[in-house]
């Protein structure tokens, strides 16, 4: 489905039919919901009401139904022709008995459009659905340069979605004027969704999209969801990431905390996260969010996150209690994928210069009180994550810090990745019960654990065109009955006798520094036929196309390097100014 927001243009007042609230002798009206009662009920244009800053609205209560409105803040009085740039109207539910501060209601079958720009919503105190906007029915409602504040609710926080059964869908979307007038639901609080709640329980569409620089913030849900919780088949959440002169780091879903699963996003039955880095735009991110028990960042109960040029980082599960799965926590029949997309098939998402394609790093499952597993994912049958182009780092837990697999079909598939700097006191990556290994092009190495990098509980492993280096820890740990697969593998030790590895010194640049290039004599250049099966194996961590043939070097087994970056040739190199 394409959501297509209505461009606002210049904040100033035009037209005879504009209602304008306040308290001086131009104004129309002195009450908001007077004002909106006034705008007839219609199924196309739009009707401005401009509200002027020059009385306060406190205890509002407002409901708008089936009317195409535009709510515009941040004018000085009624006589001002132009709203003051980076201003925004409070409005504030404050003693209105326990309601929210805005209802937006579509209760016919035609489409309805709602425009909120340059207010503060906040103040709300409801122990139902939605505590600064309640929006139902099929609809385009858009936020411009808007807060959802410091409101309460049992669902949403700061906003509360649902659709309508056999109605057209409902799309919601924060946009931001400029990095300095951004879109923010911040420090909501609900029992679920402290910022947002999506409820497509009735095979509805919902969408919500954060533009430019908006976020989901500082939100808190006492269950789960701290930032977010969609739920549904057909409700979406959908980031872009923030312009080159964001105002500041916290964008996206940031820094929200679920007192059980979910600390950034709780999303299941079949819900869809979905983030993209746009034109020049800085990567999104899913980052510092915190659970007390499962899923840190992200919890996914049969639902599916699809992040491209997406950072995953620094979440915490377990804060509370023990916790499974610092970044990510999926389970059901869930499906995720982070990804780095390839410079050469993606000019217009180029990766942004000294920082990786995406990241998975820095999550933490467990705490000093707490035990933990799956610092950055822990992944439950049939559940599947794939990871691709992507630095995962320096994550943590005490046993699994990078990941734990459990189940038959339990499957996590690493292609093109950088795999380092993990600690704890167990395994790297845990697999058990018929679950699936795949390692393709990446490297593993410098990383902190004392347990093995790979402990295998009955289970499958396929490993190829990767270099697995356990430093003073085992590379493999086998248990059970397990099923290798090995081809041009470059390993600190011989895991699979009767498989293809090489037990030889990759002769990285500087790995101690961060830097996992291949030296000019590493074995592991020109190593390969091609190892990939699938599109995605064509681009090494850099989006730098694989099986670059060095000519001043005879193939050991063909043009493909292993590891997860390909050397470049000799004239790339002194293109791009390396010597």
């Amino acid at each position: 489905m394409l959501v297509v927001s209505v461009g606002l243009g210049a904040s100033t007042l035009s037209g005879a039919q504009t209602r304008r609230v306040g308290n001086d002798a131009a104004c129309t009206h002195s009450s908001l919901q007077a004002a909106i009662d006034s705008v007839p009920v219609s199924t196309s244009g739009i009707t401005e009401i401009a509200i002027a800053s020059n009385q306060a609205y406190s205890a509002q209560a407002l409901t708008i139904q089936n009317r195409r409105v535009l709510l515009r803040g941040g004018y000085a009085n009624c006589g001002t022709v132009s709203a003051t740039p980076g201003a925004r109207t409070p409005l504030s539910g404050a003693g209105n008995g326990g309601q929210p501060v805005l209802r937006v209601i579509q209760g016919n079958t035609n489409t309805g459009l709602v425009q909120l720009e340059a207010l503060d919503i906040t103040g709300a105190n409801h122990d139902g659905d939605g505590g600064g906007v309640y929006a139902s029915g099929p609809m385009q409602l858009d936020f411009v340069g808007v807060r959802l504040r410091e409101n309460r609710a049992g669902r949403g926080g700061g906003l509360f979605v649902q659709g309508m059964a056999g109605q057209a869908p409902t799309a919601i979307s924060l946009t931001s004027p400029s990095a300095i007038f951004a879109s923010h639901i911040e420090n909501n609080t609900a029992i679920s969704g402290g910022g947002a709640y999506l409820d497509a329980s009735a095979n509805v569409v919902i969408s919500l999209i954060l533009g430019d620089d908006a976020s989901i913030r500082r939100n808190q849900a006492s269950e789960d969801g701290g930032g977010v919780s969609a739920r549904g088949d057909g409700a979406s959440v959908t980031m872009r990431g923030p312009s080159l002169d964001a105002a500041d780091s916290e964008h996206g879903i940031f820094a929200n905390q679920a007192a059980r699963d979910g600390g950034g996003a709780y999303l299941s039955n079949r819900a869809v996260l979905r983030s993209s880095q746009f034109g020049n735009n800085l990567p999104p991110q899913i980052a510092q969010n915190g659970a007390g028990r499962d899923g840190g960042g992200i919890v996914l109960n049969s639902a599916t996150a699809l992040l491209a040029q997406t950072f995953v980082r620094d979440n915490v599960a377990g804060a509370s209690q023990p916790g499974r799965g610092g970044g990510f926590y999926l389970l059901g029949t869930s499906f995720a994928v982070l990804r780095g997309a390839p410079n050469e098939t993606a000019p217009d998402h180029p990766c942004r210069t000294n920082l990786p394609c995406a990241a998975l790093s820095g999550n933490r499952a467990g705490s000093g009180a707490h035990a933990g597993i799956g610092g950055a994912a822990h992944v439950t049958a049939p559940a599947i994550i794939s990871i691709s182009q992507a630095a995962v780092q320096g994550n943590q837990a005490d046993d699994a810090a990078l990941a734990l697999l459990t189940g038959e079909n339990a499957d996590l598939d690493l292609r093109g990745a950088l795999i380092s700097a993990h600690a704890g006191n167990g395994a790297l990556i845990v697999a058990r019960d018929r679950a699936r290994l795949t390692l393709v092009g990446t490297t593993l190495a410098e990383n902190l654990q004392i347990g093995p990098a790979l402990r295998l509980e009955n289970v499958s492993l396929d490993a190829r065109g990767s270099i697995l280096d356990g430093g003073t820890s085992t590379v493999v740990q086998s248990v059970g009955t397990n099923t290798l697969e090995t081809r041009c593998v470059i390993a600190s030790e011989n895991f699979h006798a009767s498989g293809d590895v090489r037990v030889q010194d990759p002769r990285l640049l500087d790995p101690a520094a961060g830097n996992f290039s291949l030296t000019s004599d590493s074995p592991a250049l020109d190593a390969c036929d091609n190892f990939g099966d699938v599109p995605v194996d064509a681009y090494d961590l850099d989006g730098r196309a694989r099986g670059v043939d060095l000519p001043a070097l005879a193939d050991l087994g063909g043009p493909f390097d292993i590891g997860a970056l390909e050397r470049p040739s000799p004239e790339a190199i002194f293109r791009d100014g390396f010597e």
